[in-house]
């Protein structure tokens, strides 16, 4: 350094890690740096004396310039744990919002389901209840059916003193108590299965026919349609009469073809179209001789065919020929 012409003294300074090039200062002999960010940096520092000659080696000092607090790594490591927290909380309110809205959803779903519950349970009140009405209106109308049985009053001399009209009266409640077992319950009221009934009814009959049980065949063309039982009942009665009548009485003992048909139908009345109900039952016996009805008994078999055709507006009309045929048409109501 020359001190001797100290004014002609220049400098120039850089700072390793942020400068790109030498900065001449001139006879400045100060260095201010307001943006240096944190990192580690050497200061070196050259002067030139008045014969232009740079002094290479110079000066140098080694800094760091430190972060503030809010960069430093337990700074960014308190950031992310307080992301993380941030994120579990964040979670774990969105997970009570989800359980929140699930746990409604469920409550809501439950009480749909119990509303539904509490409909269906007093649906099936209200059917009981009308199909318990409707039991006991059939058992009134079976009640009813027997009473026509009895045309003479229960506990006279004449109904005690004559075995077989007491028996003739427990068959009929027997005929009765079968068909309940093909009697089904609805909102329309009960209604019966004759075809099935006829099937179980004809077995118990036709063990009582002079001729062998081999011999018989019988011809079931009822229809599989459910009647209601306002019919079924009183048309098994007749079913019974007629087939019993048939097997007891219409086939000569020596015959080896014995025939048996049982057909109901439902047709329409040509004068006023209304629905008609038709029974026919033959069968290829002896015959019987006479006008079977004119010569019925109040309480026998054909007198209560006769009462019960009478009570439902019906018409009977029979036709021997090579057999006996009995036909039976009545209105089918509702």
């Amino acid at each position: 350094m020359d001190l001797v012409a100290s004014s002609s003294t220049k400098f120039r300074y850089f700072v390793e890690g942020f400068d790109q090039d030498w900065i001449d200062t001139g006879q400045n002999h100060s260095a201010t740096y307001t943006n240096l960010p944190p990192g580690k940096y050497t200061f070196r520092v050259q002067g030139m004396n008045s014969a232009g000659i740079w002094d290479n080696q110079g000066a140098e000092i080694a800094f760091s310039v430190l972060p503030p607090f809010w960069k430093t790594t337990w700074a960014f490591a308190i950031y992310a744990l307080l992301c993380v927290l941030l994120g579990w909380m964040l979670h774990r309110v969105y997970y009570s919002y989800l359980v929140d809205r699930r746990a409604t959803a469920v409550a809501l779903q439950l009480f749909e389901t119990e509303e539904r519950a509490d409909d269906e349970m007093q649906e099936q009140i209200e059917y009981q209840d009308q199909l318990i009405e409707l039991a006991y209106r059939h058992k009134l109308d079976t009640l009813t059916l027997v009473r026509s049985f009895l045309p003479v009053p229960a506990g006279s001399p004449t109904a005690e003193g004559d075995p077989d009209y007491v028996s003739s009266s427990h068959r009929r409640v027997r005929v009765l108590s079968i068909l309940e077992e093909h009697i089904s319950y609805g909102p329309n009221g009960p209604a019966a299965n004759l075809y099935n009934f006829v099937d179980a009814l004809i077995p118990e009959l036709i063990h009582k026919a002079d001729v062998p049980t081999g011999s018989i065949i019988t011809v079931n063309q009822l229809p599989q349609k459910l009647i209601t039982c306002r019919l079924a009942s009183p048309l098994a009665i007749i079913i019974y009469e007629l087939v019993a009548n048939s097997l007891e009485h219409a086939y000569h003992v020596d015959s080896l073809a014995n025939y048996l048909f049982v057909e109901l139908e439902l047709s329409s009345d040509n004068e006023d179209s209304q629905l008609r109900y038709q029974l026919t039952i033959s069968d290829n016996g002896i015959g019987c001789p006479g006008n079977l009805f004119d010569i019925s008994e109040p309480g026998s078999g054909i007198g209560v065919v006769l009462s019960i055709v009478r009570a439902f507006d019906g018409e009977i009309s029979m036709k021997v020929d090579e057999g006996t045929r009995i036909s039976l048409s009545f209105p089918a109501g509702d």
